[in-house]
């Protein structure tokens, strides 16, 4: 009995020793992960989940505009974002912000995912930064044949220079709503988001995106 009760106040001080903090704290700083081609790969712990945030950076010469409209096509996402099987707009836009479907193609025999998202696009007039903020919300209704996922966060932030190059940090956080291994969503969540800034680059340079011009009118103005 004294042995078996020694166990269980041992298991239950590991268990407090390796369950996810509350809060981001100074010993929680990003990890870096990967770095190749211009790209930097980072992750931290997130607040009560197994499931790594993910920061990932790069600076390449293009013009805001056109980063922006690759960002902003929604019906060809998937060739900034291979894993996005289908996606489209929904309702209308209002003051910089609108919904978006995402169907998510997943590796077999994990089962597919989507998600509506509400998105919120911000323009700051002094700095010119643009911040596009995407956060898991309700929506289409739920299908029979896939896994809603309703905890959701990724972020773009582009900064612009004088140089005329545009600096890029992305951020992102999921849960995946469903049985998958957290250290396949963590190895996902390095490999993806380092092809999606190498596919921004690409796809910045090309048509119809190389000449776009922000359109000022779809964003929330800040200051």
């Amino acid at each position: 009995m004294l042995a078996n009760k020694r166990c269980l106040i041992l298991a239950v001080a590991m268990l407090l020793s390796t369950s996810p903090i509350t809060s981001h704290s100074a010993s929680d700083e990003w990890r870096l992960e990967k770095t190749a081609d211009g790209i930097n790969i980072y992750s931290r712990e997130y607040p009560g989940s197994e499931v790594r945030e993910i920061k990932a950076t790069t600076q390449f010469t293009s013009s805001i505009g056109s980063v922006v409209a690759v960002i902003e096509d929604i019906p060809n996402s998937a060739r900034l974002n291979s894993i996005i099987a289908e996606a489209r707009t929904e309702g209308p836009r209002n003051n910089g912000r609108y919904r978006v479907y995402n169907h998510i193609a997943m590796p077999w025999p994990v089962k597919d995912r989507d998600i509506s998202i509400c998105r919120e696009l911000n323009l700051d007039n002094e700095t010119s930064i643009i911040t596009i903020i995407d956060l898991a919300c309700a929506g289409t209704p739920l299908k029979e044949n896939l896994i809603r996922m309703t905890t959701f966060r990724q972020q773009w932030r582009l900064t612009p220079s004088e140089t005329g190059t545009i600096k890029i940090e992305f951020t992102a956080h999921s849960e995946p709503g469903g049985p998958i291994p957290s250290w396949i969503i963590n190895k996902m969540s390095t490999d993806v988001p380092y092809q999606i800034l190498q596919n921004l680059e690409t796809l910045s340079q090309l048509d119809p995106y190389v000449n776009s011009r922000i359109d000022e009118t779809r964003f929330n103005r800040l200051n």
